[in-house]
């Protein structure tokens, strides 16, 4: 990709986290209190989750045919790929400076204190309220597909179907659980959301560690 694309791309998606922490700085707390609430069975599903995702994602790079590997970034000479990450994934490639490096924690840093802001909305968006298998099904197509927004190649819009509808499974036992122990639809709904989330948080932190953990390693080679 265009040295200037990749840059604009990095400063835009950065700026844009730094906006919605600054919006969001009220709600800040209670976002991070999120991260406290995830039980051990949830961690663990999340994580198993992400490495299934990862391991298809893979497969899926070499099998699928040259098209399906296309996303907008393609456009501009890139490679598809999460655009959201570009801020850190951007410096695990290629050598580049302490300043760099430092920058792309930093950033993995602040989008960890939004992300459950985030995933909540998504959560809110494709999940609540829906525990048949049709609309399930439905809306986790769309989840994979919407991420086709952020620059990810159009076989991995597939993929994301099967952690999404993962998560649908879940809203679904624990909206069922709630209603079967007489909490009202609304009270229900809450409890399938902050389940589902819990297990989609623990997915995105999984990544957001691998690139974290690249980053370090990185920086402390230029120091050895």
């Amino acid at each position: 990709m265009d040295p200037t694309v990749d840059r604009f791309i990095a400063y835009f998606v950065a700026a844009m986290i730094v906006a919605i922490t600054l919006q969001e700085r009220t709600r800040l707390g209670a976002a991070l209190r999120c991260y406290a609430a995830i039980t051990g069975r949830q961690a663990i599903t999340g994580i198993l989750l992400a490495i299934t995702t990862f391991v298809l994602a893979a497969v899926g790079m070499s099998f699928t045919p040259e098209f399906l590997q296309w996303g907008w970034p393609s456009l501009f000479g890139g490679t598809a790929g999460n655009a959201i990450l570009a801020p850190a994934s951007r410096a695990v490639p290629a050598p580049a400076s302490g300043g760099v490096l430092l920058s792309g924690l930093a950033f993995l840093v602040l989008l960890s204190v939004v992300m459950p802001l985030l995933v909540r909305g998504e959560e809110m968006l494709f999940r609540a309220g829906v525990t048949t298998p049709g609309r399930m099904a439905a809306n986790s197509a769309l989840f994979g597909l919407m991420h086709l927004l952020v620059g990810i190649p159009l076989f991995a819009g597939f993929v994301l179907m099967v952690p999404g509808y993962a998560f649908a499974t879940i809203y679904r036992h624990a909206h069922l659980d709630a209603r079967a122990a007489g909490e009202s639809e609304s009270a229900a709904r809450e409890a399938g959301v902050d389940s589902s989330m819990s297990v989609h948080l623990a997915y995105n932190l999984f990544f957001l560690a691998l690139i974290a953990l690249a980053l370090l390693l990185l920086l402390l080679r230029q120091f050895a």
